[in-house]
């Protein structure tokens, strides 16, 4: 989980948000409050599944997306 100019703090193992940003962040996902001031468990495992992983542009992937990527082009985001 990382936004624009805020991430993961690599000294305290937790998220930089500022508490508006959690405040915001949980309304829409209020089950994810554990994250908030806690070390983020299995660090090195999701590390070596995602430290390399990048969507940008269109070669990117996510949930919302119609479909598994393709070669061909974008694909559509669902409405």
């Amino acid at each position: 989980m990382n936004a624009t100019g805020h991430g993961y703090n690599d000294v305290t193992r937790t998220f930089d948000w500022s508490h508006r940003q959690w405040n915001e962040f949980l309304v829409k996902v209020p089950d994810e409050s554990k994250f908030r001031d806690k070390p983020l468990e299995f660090e090195n495992e999701l590390r070596t599944l995602f430290d390399s992983v990048q969507s940008t542009g269109d070669l990117n992937w996510n949930p919302l997306k119609k479909g598994m990527p393709l070669d061909s082009g974008p694909l559509e985001t669902k409405t």
